[in-house]
């Protein structure tokens, strides 16, 4: 060695222990975030039950309202927020907004607690569900609206009614962002613990930790692609990262975040919800949230290699089971909703594959349990497939009690019978054809009660009103008693007993004692209270119904949640006062109902008529009818008054706008035949030709 040389020592290379993986920073964070989120929904139900009234829910699924009936309202507009943020920050309203996801992450966090870790499933072809369910409720209402009915209109009659093609809105879109029934689209509580249990803990335990949000979420169908074009990005300095794979390892939205971020520099995939875990574990901080160029273009299979736990036929297969599961039990029995069937379809379709396996493959297993072992199937084997089979047999079942359901909706969508009208004939007015619809909707709907496993109400009500058709009082009056009596009919249901048994005129008494009975137990029930004063008039009794209103409404006083029913029993008391020659006691009696329930157009519209008739004020009967048209949209009864006071009023190119608005919501010969015969009492047969 040279004076000039010298020796450097060099580090051994020997074993070293690995880094242990941290735990998330923003674990805590997101979930307090979360929480904060469920404390605003607490608020927002809080606001409704203490003033009776409040914001339209902010619920993605109410767009479809908006694309349907015009109706603009908060969940609306959330949701469009939602979609135009995404398109700049990614997903992280899915990951820090979301209470499915609070709830997918709490399963997830309690799994773990007792040791359960599941696996994610991936699929090839599953992951486009949410995306068909997304433009199933979003695109087509404005596609069969715009497009598919005005090409086949000419040769399928009856496609409004077949494809519930909503009325038009003849003002557009309107504001609707309050409501006073701000449950009506959300099931009852029953429902609530199924929900839990499936769209949470089965999903995270059968498909991974965002197992719902993968395969059963149908706003994610729309967050996904906005993803893509996003420029807010998880992205990596590659002189810092060291490939250890803790990023990947903490991720709950099941990405490779290892391999995306080596092939692409940033995570591509737009499963990707920016929860930030991946960001706060890594060990060299060389990942970091920043803008940088959008995923489009950018496709994962390009570089990254995918992993599927499914071949491409098997995919195939899996799809055509989910899409039957979800039919099957999408609405049935009236209870299940439509987030719960996908994700029911969703554990179902991951059951069968599982099964699948398992007879197929010589070792298989499912999260815990050994299935089958060296081609022997094992004792959990063979009581997964026997639970299996039951299952299929439960949702065969319920794939015919839905289909039943679906055939006899169907027809008598098609009748479109009003139930005053079955009412008032009593099965003789009716041609034969209608009564061979309406038996073939009885023997349907009977055969599904007798293989059905609980009631559903509205078909129950179906079937009774076909019988009415049939000249079948006794029959419907038998099968809405059923329903009473097991407590599952609602105060309309107990009305309609009521008018079945007034057919016969002998059995008043027995009717009265009905609605007595019923108020008796329950106060609130306006539809019954309704049913119980007409009886009353029809008795010769309006007194009676002036003495009992008065102490009803008493009683539900300062309850904003019945003011719906304190309004509808003033307006019973009203008609009761104007018997009695009390014009201005009525009149008086409503202008107190509109106060009390302002957004009603039923209220409004007898408040009108009443100012009409009794003070003759047209100009605040138009304001009264303009304003129930307002809260009512759909309502072309509502505008075609609206047009006859216009008229009356001498404003016959107003009364013209409200009829032509009439008819285009209802262009029945019908509705053309009312508008001309008010046209010509008004002495004004020439605007006859100005109509549409």
């Amino acid at each position: 060695m040279s004076p000039t040389e010298r020796s450097i020592p060099l580090p051994q290379a020997g074993p070293s222990k690995p880094l242990a993986i941290a735990h998330s920073k923003n674990g805590p964070r997101r979930a307090i975030v979360l929480g904060l989120v469920h404390v605003l929904i607490l608020i927002h139900v809080a606001h409704w039950l203490l003033t009776g009234r409040t914001a339209t829910p902010v619920e993605p699924s109410e767009s479809m309202e908006t694309l349907e009936l015009g109706l603009v309202n908060a969940g609306a507009i959330f949701f469009g927020l939602a979609i135009l943020s995404t398109f700049v920050f990614g997903r992280f309203m899915c990951g820090w907004g979301c209470h499915v996801v609070a709830l997918q992450d709490l399963c997830a966090w309690m799994m773990k607690k007792i040791g359960v870790r599941p696996k994610p499933f991936r699929s090839r072809l599953l992951v486009f569900v949410p995306l068909l369910l997304a433009l199933y409720m979003f695109v087509w209402p404005a596609l069969k609206r715009w497009v598919v009915v005005p090409l086949v209109d000419g040769f399928w009659p009856t496609v409004r009614t077949d494809l519930r093609v909503a009325a038009p809105n003849p003002d557009g879109f309107t504001a609707h962002l309050t409501t006073s029934d701000f449950w009506a689209t959300f099931p009852g509580l029953a429902i609530a613990v199924p929900f839990l249990l499936i769209c949470g803990f089965a999903c995270v335990y059968f498909l991974g930790a965002k197992g719902f949000c993968t395969y059963g979420c149908p706003y994610g169908g729309f967050f996904a692609p906005a993803d893509r074009f996003s420029i807010g990005k998880i992205v990596v300095d590659h002189d810092r990262c060291s490939g250890c794979g803790h990023c990947t390892a903490v991720c709950t939205s099941n990405v490779r975040v290892h391999e995306e971020i080596k092939a692409f520099g940033s995570v591509v995939d737009p499963g990707c919800m920016k929860c930030m875990d991946c960001v706060s574990v890594c060990p060299t901080d060389a990942l970091s949230f920043r803008f940088a160029k959008p995923s489009v273009g950018r496709s994962p299979v390009s570089k990254v290699a995918r992993h599927y736990d499914s071949s491409l036929r098997e995919d195939v297969a899996l799809l055509a089971v989910f899409a039957l599961a979800f039919f099957a039990t999408r609405g049935l029995y009236g209870l299940i909703p439509l987030l719960m069937a996908m994700g029911i379809a969703a554990c179902v379709t991951f059951l069968a594959w599982k099964a699948w396996r398992v007879v197929r493959d010589q070792n298989a297993r499912i999260i815990g349990a050994q299935l089958r072992l060296k081609g022997r199937l094992t004792t959990a084997g063979a009581v997964f497939l026997l639970s299996f089979g039951a299952g299929i047999v439960l949702l065969a079942h319920s794939a015919a009690i839905n289909s039943f359901d679906w055939r006899s909706s169907l027809e008598a969508r098609r009748l479109a019978i009003p139930k005053q009208v079955a009412l008032a004939g009593a099965g003789v007015a009716f041609d034969q054809n209608t009564r061979d619809s309406a038996r073939r909707i009885v023997d349907r709907d009977a055969m599904a009660r007798r293989l059905g496993l609980v009631d559903r109400p509205d078909a129950v009500a179906r079937a009774a009103l076909m019988h009415l058709v049939l000249g079948e009082s006794s029959e419907a009056e038998t099968l809405l008693r059923g329903l009473v009596s097991r407590g599952n009919a609602g105060d309309e249901l107990i009305a309609d007993l009521g008018r079945i048994i007034q057919l016969d005129p002998q059995r008043s008494d027995e009717a009265l004692t009905l609605y007595e009975e019923s108020l008796a137990r329950n106060p609130e029930q306006w539809a019954v209270r309704e049913a119980w004063s007409l009886l009353m008039f029809a008795r010769g009794e309006p007194q009676a119904v002036i003495d009992e209103s008065e102490d009803a409404i008493d009683a539900m006083a300062g309850r904003p949640l019945l003011a719906r029913a304190r309004a509808r029993t003033l307006l019973t008391r009203s008609r009761a006062e104007r018997v009695f020659g009390l014009q201005d006691q009525s009149l008086a009696t409503l202008a107190l109902a509109v106060d009390e329930y302002p957004h009603s157009a039923v209220v409004r519209e007898n408040y009108a008529a009443a100012m009409f008739q009794i003070a003759g004020d047209a100009p605040g009967a138009v304001a009264q009818l303009e304003r129930a048209v307002h809260d009512a949209p759909h309502d072309p009864q509502l505008r075609f008054q609206l047009g006859r006071i216009r008229l009356i009023a001498g404003d016959p190119d107003g009364a013209l706008d409200a009829f032509n608005d009439s008819l285009t919501i209802d262009p029945s010969p019908e509705r053309r035949t009312m508008i001309s015969v008010a046209l010509e009492r008004a002495q004004r047969p020439e605007l006859l030709e100005r109509l549409r």
